[in-house]
Formats: structure tokens, sequence, C-alpha cells
């Protein structure tokens, strides 16, 4: 710029030199000098020009580019902006959000049982807080998702123990529909002969299902028994039954009824002695509760043998009541009145129902030999005989006899009447006397 504005003066001293030569009427040598001056300056002016509109150019263009860089960084951070303001919305949309389920719902593990039970792979980079709760969250989807395969595969074991138990439960139905067409068949020779027909209560098929399994042989022995030799006795089953179905269902299968006992209905149990009591018959008294424990508890079912029911001349029934006491595994009796309960101490011969009569008792009543003469029912070796029970005696009772001969010799009256429900029904009759 400055030599620009050399250029200018100089050029304005060589028109007011040419002036002066035209003025004093100089010669054209001298006069052609200043002129070709003046050109010079000119030419050197618009080559300054020249380089200064170049220089004007190029920076309009680095101007331009520097302005489009610049809009493009602008538009670039009103997006970072933009996002960073939708971030910041989420983070405390997220830290405000109330779920509808508690950590507690959910049942996320706690941190230390997390800590000790999981496997490696989800225990990697854990001082991180964030990322240790990613990996319980996946620790505990995994754990879900092994319970939910568990849970199929027994729904799937479930449906195909259901399927197996309507394909049995169809046999069932089809075996006694051949049954009826049997009994039907049957029926016109049962009439000719004579033979009495076996009816039982309603509800007795439902009582039976649910006795335990010596209560049911004792039930089966007796009620055949009566029906076979038409003795004048009544077979029947009382009790509660809503606490034997609870204690079936409780079960499952049964088996709980021989590990705990369970306390009898006693007011559903007195109302339907009251109901058999004949005129004038007095109901005994009713056992203290402290009398039995939960080791000695009988099964609420118990299997009632009326004898001298339908006899005409008889003055009063004996009613015979068999328990039981499935933590002993015992069989008890005793009768509906006190006096006939004590004359069953004379029924057999050395059977007196004070001794523990089995070795499994035995031990599960912790080496106790006698049985609580506060009780009237007591386990006689005539009812674990009755209801199939297996009546080896404790070993100290072994021990005290003689000898081997002796010991022999003395069970022999018990081998006898092993299993007789005939001799038992028929000794029952005579006590009515």
């Amino acid at each position: 710029m400055d030599g620009q504005v050399e250029q200018c003066r100089i050029l304005k001293q060589v028109a007011a030199e040419l002036l002066a030569c035209k003025k004093r009427g100089a010669s054209d040598e001298e006069t052609h000098v200043v002129l070709m001056k003046g050109l010079v300056s000119l030419t050197q002016i618009k080559a300054a020009n020249r380089t200064l509109c170049e220089e004007t150019e190029r920076v309009r263009e680095s101007t331009a580019e520097a302005k489009a860089q610049f809009d493009a960084a602008e538009l670039s951070l009103q997006n970072l902006l933009y996002e960073k303001g939708h971030y910041l919305k989420e983070i405390r949309a997220c830290q405000s959000f109330r779920s509808k389920y508690t950590d507690e719902d959910i049942g996320l593990m706690h941190e230390e049982e997390f800590l000790t039970s999981a496997t490696e792979q989800f225990k990697v980079k854990i001082d991180d807080p964030h990322v240790r709760m990613l990996q319980r969250l996946d620790h505990e989807k995994h754990e879900r998702g092994e319970a939910l395969k568990k849970v199929e595969a027994l729904r799937t074991r479930r449906d195909a123990l259901a399927a197996s138990v309507a394909a049995k439960r169809a046999f069932l139905t089809a075996l006694e529909e051949q049954f009826v067409a049997i009994r039907s068949t049957a029926e016109p020779v049962r009439a000719k002969l004579g033979i009495p027909l076996m009816r039982r209560p309603p509800g007795q098929a439902r009582c039976a299902e649910l006795l335990p399994l010596p209560l049911y042989v004792a039930y089966v022995q007796l009620a055949a028994t009566q029906e076979a030799f038409d003795l004048p006795a009544d077979v029947s089953i009382t009790g509660s039954l809503a606490e034997a179905e609870a204690l079936a269902g409780a079960s499952g299968d049964g088996s709980a009824a021989e590990a705990e006992g369970m306390e009898v209905d006693e007011e559903g149990e007195d109302a339907e002695l009251d109901a058999e009591l004949e005129p004038g018959e007095h109901r005994p008294a009713k056992r203290p509760r402290s009398a039995g424990t939960a080791r000695d508890q009988a099964h609420p079912l118990i299997v009632t043998a009326k004898v001298g029911a339908e006899s005409a001349g008889s003055s009063r029934p004996v009613t015979l009541r068999l328990r039981y006491v499935p933590r002993l595994k015992l069989v008890t009796a005793d009768c509906a009145d006190s006096a006939d309960s004590a004359r069953l101490a004379c029924l057999f011969d050395g059977d007196d129902g004070l001794t523990v009569p089995t070795e499994a008792a035995h031990l599960a009543a912790d080496g106790q030999l006698s049985w609580e003469t506060t009780r009237s029912d007591r386990p006689y070796r005539w009812a674990q005989d009755l209801a199939g029970l297996d009546s080896l005696p404790p070993l100290d009772a072994l021990g005290s006899a003689a000898d081997g001969a002796a010991l022999q010799v003395e069970r022999l009256p018990q081998l006898r009447r092993k299993a007789n429900a005939q001799a038992v029904l028929e000794r029952l009759s005579a006590l009515r006397g």
C-alpha cells in the first residue's frame, strides 16, 4: 500500500514537470524523458493494483472457507448441545423414575450372596459399582433362566404323570364296569344260595380309602368274618373324616400318617359314639388330653365293631374300637364302655395289653416295655395279629424267658390265635353276658 502511494506521488510530480516543460517550451527529448518516467510509474501502479485485487480475492476465498468451517462447527455444537439436553432429560427421568415393583419385590440377590455364589464370568471388573450392578442383573437373569428350565421340566413331568393317572383312572373305571357286570351275573347265584348281600353304610368306602394299612386289614378281616359266618356284629369306621382327608392331603401319598400322629376330633367321635349307644348305655369317661403325647397320638379314623347289635335278646352290645398309633406302629383296642374295656384284658390268656408287644414299638417308646395304665386303649397282641402287624416281641422280653423251649411253649397259644378274627368276635360276643 505504501508503494502505491509513493508511485502516485511520483506520477503527480511527472504531471507537474510535463506542465512546466510545456510552459517553458522544453525540447522534445526532455519532454519524452519525463513522459517515459510517468508511464513507468503508471505501469507500476497498475501492477500494484492487480496484486491488490488478487490478494483481495484470495482473502475473500479464505474468508469464505473459514466461514464454512465456522458454520459447520456451529452446527455440530448445536447438535451436541441438543444431544446433551436430551441425555440430561433422560438421566433426570431415570433418576426420578419410581418403579411399580421395588427391589424387594423383584427379589434381586443380595450383593454378599452374589459375591459368594456367582461364577467367575460374573465377577469381571466388578470394582466399578455400575459394572457390578450390571453383573448382578446378568447373574440374576441367568439364574432365573435356569430356574425356568427346571419349572418347564417339572411341568412336563407333571403332565406325563397326569396322563398316566388319567390312563390308570380310565382303566379302573373300565374295571369297575366289569365288576358291575360280574356282580349282575352272579346275583342269581347269590340269591339261589341264600348268601346275604354285602352292604356298607354310605361314606364307608371313602373312609376305608383313608384308613392306615393296619386298620384297613383289621377292618377287612372283621367285616369279612362277620359276613362269612353271619355273626351278630356291625363293623364300621368312625372318627373325623375331615381330619383324615387333611392328613392324607398333607402327606400326598399317605407317608405322613406313618411319620406323624394327629389328634382325633374328639367332638366328632363323641357325637358318633352317642349315636351308636343303646338306650340306657352310658358313654365311658373321656381320656384326659394330657395322657397322650405326640408320640402316642392316634389316627383320626377308628374301626368300630359293635358285637351283638343284631341279636334279639341282647341286653346291650359290646362296642370294640381299634385305633392306630403311627409313631409306635401299634394298634390299640378298647371298648365304648369302661367296664368292657377292663374285661378286654381277659379276652385271651396272658395278653393284658400292658406290655409293648413289638420290638419296633419298644425302640420308638425309648425302651419302655410297659403301657400306661391310665389309658383305656391298650396294644393287645391279638389286636396286632388282627391288623396284620408282625408281633415279634422286644429283646428284653425274650431275655426274660427261662430258656428257648419254655419260650416256644409260651408262644403256642399266641400262634394259634394269630389273625383269627372269628375268635375275637366270638369272645367279644361272650362278654355281653
